[in-house]
């Protein structure tokens, strides 16, 4: 087991090694083509190195050949100082060296040999030395752009390829007789040799060329798809910084918008309490209405319906309002009412229902300012005033602007409706139609109940209102309950019926026993 573990700390180790060598030069400032000729160098460099290495203690060995030992030890000193010159960022020495080591020291180990073996020739021997010159007219077709680096391109190329024609006419300037004891007749013609593998050679050239053109389109198409993928991830980062910015934009404005609306939650939950103070307190109604029950549910936080309460001269006197909208609108409007039936009945000392009426038509219109500004702003209304007539009856005084009366007689037979005036307060009103006050005597624990039709006009999950019929049908079936336990009864039939459909309307229903 330890021997496994140190094998592949080896194996790892030497992967890091030639991986570290492959990449000696290479840099992210250069273009990508570049370093992949400088990775391709150092690798082969590296391999070279000890491909000679092996020559070098191959022929030390086996046949102890001074000349051969000579030049692959010089050969792979050469590919290691290819090696430094890329590490050192030589780039082109060191793949110039890289192209013209081989067929020298070739050549050169050829010709010591042949000098100090000269019958020593056979034929691997012979086309041995030719091959490798024709390996190496690669390596300037693998090392250098022959668009880019012409100069050194065709320097070493055609290097090498005179090397390859010239080489039997070296051997003879140098007065070294090539033999050819152990050759052919056929292969002894230097033009059939020499032009064989000049053939070779430009037509593996050639084909190479033609790969590597193909290769630079390729490339090409690759750089050019790379430069739109750029351009689109520049895009997207620039709409990635509008978006951040936007949002950014967008958070201080929900910022805004939640800072403001908190105010407004504030302003009106303080409208609210301001409104609820101007309502008749729980005592205030227990001393007028005495048996009662207000259901009173604003739609929103305030309501745009009110309730007011009274006594002069041993009448008592009740005010419903549905004024006009809801919400904070309404309740504005609200508080306008109250303080104007304050001035008319409590300051004005206006007896009358219609009389009630009509002054609060005439001072909503003049405290607006509507002949002005022509808004038809105001309130449906209902006033009641009462007082006992004997011992067994009640006097009761009614008019309404839109707002009708429903009444139950203690018999229980039946919903008695008071119909009110179709007049509305505020704003433009057909003044030809008057409001006249309706006088009736009724019986002592007659049930009397007014509102606002937020409760009628209330939908159902089938958008069907509950309407009139159905609420006077509910009122006499629960009539022979009390007026608090009624008011709970008509809340009950009001969630069941409503379920969980929106509130339309603030709704506003009073009732109680005279």
């Amino acid at each position: 087991m330890e021997n496994i573990k140190i094998d592949v700390y080896s194996y790892n180790m030497f992967r890091k090694i030639i991986h570290t060598i492959s990449f000696f030069g290479t840099s992210r400032s250069l273009p990508a083509s570049i370093n992949r000729q400088i990775t391709l160098c150092n690798q082969i460099a590296l391999a070279m190195c000890g491909l000679t290495l092996f020559f070098t203690i191959a022929n030390a060995t086996i046949r102890f050949d001074i000349s051969k030992i000579l030049t692959s030890f010089v050969n792979t000193c050469m590919f290691v100082c290819v090696l430094f010159l890329n590490k050192y960022h030589y780039h082109l020495a060191g793949r110039l060296l890289a192209c013209l080591i081989i067929p020298t020291s070739n050549t050169i180990s050829q010709i010591l040999v042949r000098i100090n073996y000269p019958d020593d020739i056979f034929i691997p021997q012979y086309f041995g030395d030719r091959i490798f010159i024709l390996a190496s007219s690669l390596f300037p077709l693998l090392l250098f752009n022959p668009k880019r680096e012409k100069g050194f391109f065709w320097f070493s190329y055609l290097y090498i390829i005179a090397l390859l024609i010239f080489y039997d006419p070296l051997h003879w300037l140098l007065n070294i007789e090539i033999h050819r004891a152990n050759i052919p007749q056929y292969l002894r013609g230097y033009s059939f040799i020499n032009l064989t593998f000049f053939v070779v050679t430009i037509g593996i050239t050639l084909a190479i060329i033609f790969l590597k053109n193909m290769n630079l389109v390729y490339e090409s198409q690759i750089i050019q798809a790379n430069k739109e993928l750029e351009a689109q991830k520049e895009e997207i980062l620039t709409q990635n910084a509008e978006l951040q910015e936007q949002q950014c934009e967008i958070t201080a404005q929900r910022d805004y918008i939640e800072e403001q609306h908190n105010q407004t939650k504030n302003s009106i939950r303080v409208a609210h309490t301001i409104q609820n103070a101007i309502l008749p307190t729980q005592e205030r109604l227990d001393a007028i209405l005495q048996n009662y029950f207000v259901l009173y549910k604003p739609r929103d936080v305030v309501s745009g319906d009110f309730y007011w309460v009274s006594e002069v001269q041993d009448w008592k006197i009740l005010v419903v309002a549905d004024c006009t909208g809801h919400g904070v609108p309404g309740a504005f409007m609200t508080l306008i009412a109250h303080t104007l039936l304050d001035k008319i009945v409590n300051i004005g000392r206006v007896g009358e229902p219609h009389s009630i009426l009509q002054k609060l038509h005439e001072d909503v219109v003049l405290t607006l300012n509507q002949k002005v500004h022509n808004n038809n702003m105001g309130m449906d209304a209902l006033v009641m005033m009462w007082q006992p007539h004997d011992a067994q009856t009640t006097t009761l005084k009614f008019e309404g602007a839109k707002i009708d009366m429903y009444y139950i007689l203690p018999e229980k037979e039946k919903v008695h409706t008071l119909q009110a005036t179709r007049k509305a307060i505020g704003g433009e009103q057909n003044e030809q139609k008057t409001f006249q006050t309706k006088m009736l005597i009724l019986p002592t624990n007659t049930q009397i109940y007014v509102g606002s039709d937020g409760l009628l006009d209330q939908n159902n999950p089938q958008r069907k209102r509950l309407g009139t019929q159905k609420l006077h049908q509910h009122l006499l079936q629960n009539a022979h309950f009390s007026l608090p336990e009624q008011g709970k009864n008509i809340e009950t039939m009001l969630k069941e019926y409503q379920q969980d459909t929106f509130q339309r309307d603030d709704i506003l229903l009073i009732g109680y026993k005279l």
